[in-house]
């Protein structure tokens, strides 16, 4: 079941990677920059569910929290296998960097045990994560685009479409339960995110 979480995290930022919503660290990987996502990523609320991964990985194993300072001491080298990994995935990688992975895009659920819980409930039809997909093509489990929702998405499509011909680049932005479609001349419209029909028309001005 290890196989089937580590292709699911790594399709997870493949999908993400190509739709474009990846923190910007993670988008070229460098030690460095997986570092900085990292200590980004402490600085701000994190779940307690993922204190033990950060634990295993910065080795503060006898840490009642993350102690930053020794964070932002510690060797950038530690990060190499997961660049390593992100770049190739004929690469296998510890856990410990798999579970940072998770974290570090959001990928849910997770810890492992977690994510082997869920799986378990597929069978009895109780898990509001899993699509019936087939392993190995697509993922198992449903995750929610933080900053850009499926909709809205659908929305860019839509604008792609209907101005790429002319030349024109009209820019969706993603505020909350709001969404703002600025135009070339620089005018920008708010509009709830769930007015999908209002949005069509919008985009086709």
């Amino acid at each position: 079941m290890e196989d089937v979480y580590r292709f699911e995290i790594r399709q997870w930022y493949l999908e993400k990677k190509k739709l474009g919503i990846l923190p910007s660290n993670l988008l070229i990987p460098t030690i460095g920059r997986l570092k900085k996502e990292c200590l980004l990523q402490l600085q701000h609320e994190y779940l307690k569910t993922d204190l033990p991964a950060f634990k295993s990985f910065f080795e503060q194993y006898n840490e009642e929290s993350i102690n930053l300072e020794k964070c932002h001491y510690f060797s950038p080298d530690k990060f190499r296998a997961l660049v390593s990994y992100l770049r190739n995935d004929n690469i296998k990688t510890d856990i410990k960097n798999i579970e940072l992975l998770a974290i570090l895009i959001d990928f849910k659920p997770r810890p492992y045990q977690k994510f082997l819980f869920e799986l378990q409930k597929q069978k009895a039809g109780d898990n509001p994560y899993i699509f019936e997909r087939e392993h190995g093509k697509e993922l198992f489990f449903k995750q929610e685009l933080n900053t850009v929702s499926r909709f809205a998405l659908d929305v860019l499509s839509l604008t792609n479409n209907n101005h790429e011909s002319k030349g024109e680049n009209v820019e969706i932005i993603i505020g909350g339960s709001k969404l703002c479609i600025e135009y070339p001349s620089g005018a920008r419209i708010w509009v709830d995110r769930n007015e999908i029909d209002l949005i069509s028309r919008l985009v086709r001005i």
